[in-house]
């Protein structure tokens, strides 16, 4: 989560615009995970820091590999990395001194990996979150609470998978609104945050009671986590 953290907080994107692993041709596309912008940009870095690990390995050995050249094959911002280094150190220094503790890195090759980043997003972003909205075309949503409509980016891997809930990163309002850096979710993660509480959804009109403003997704939650739910989730 670290990882990530650095990797959102970067001036810059670390794939370069228009060819990265959003272009079916993109060299980048060993990288995409079609439920998780957010895992594909950890892919991304995870590769790079190997590549650099084993730069240093071999340059001990009089051996010389092309880091930067690495990355434009692979359609990634040297620039952007570095950047993302600099924060990450500054980040992990953070979590020592406050916990006392080294923070424990994921396996990415675990095939729960993914499930459990993607959870821990959920809550992370439990205040980004978007419903599908099923009426409106494919890759349409409605922010919650407050029935913003947006498509997903251009440069999503979500694009065209219709995913029925998702966090995002980023509210873009251009031309055109978009959510930029997706990650699909379960709505059941969600039970426990304080922004699905029977009490936060929002209602058509002011007061306590009336219909829903977005009575789809209401109900998609209920029949996901059960009527009234609120009880707290125990994926961790």
């Amino acid at each position: 989560m670290i990882t990530i953290a650095a990797i959102q907080n970067t001036r810059h994107p670390i794939f370069v615009r228009g060819q990265g692993p959003y272009s079916t041709a993109g060299p980048a596309q060993r990288f995409a995970c079609f439920t998780s912008d957010h895992i594909t940009q950890l892919n991304a870095v995870d590769a790079y820091m190997k590549k650099e690990d084993e730069a240093e390995d071999l340059r001990h050995e009089g051996v010389y590999i092309d880091v930067p050249g690495w990355c434009s094959d692979n359609s990634l911002s040297m620039r952007a990395l570095e950047e993302f280094k600099r924060i990450r150190m500054k980040l992990r220094k953070s979590f020592a001194d406050l916990f006392k503790d080294r923070p424990k890195r994921f396996g990415l090759e675990s095939s729960e990996c993914d499930d459990n980043l993607r959870q821990a997003l959920a809550w992370a972003f439990s205040h980004r979150v978007a419903f599908s909205d099923v009426g409106s075309g494919n890759d349409r949503y409605r922010v919650l609470h407050h029935n913003w409509q947006a498509g997903l980016s251009p440069e999503s891997n979500l694009v065209g998978i219709n995913h029925r809930w998702v966090i995002y990163d980023s509210f873009i309002m251009t031309n055109c609104q978009f959510l930029e850096t997706v990650t699909a979710i379960e709505p059941e993660w969600l039970r426990g945050c304080e922004n699905f509480q029977e009490e936060s959804w929002a209602l058509k009109r002011g007061g306590k009671t009336g219909p829903y403003k977005m009575p789809l997704a209401k109900a998609s939650f209920e029949e996901a986590c059960g009527p009234g739910t609120n009880k707290q989730t125990d994926w961790w």
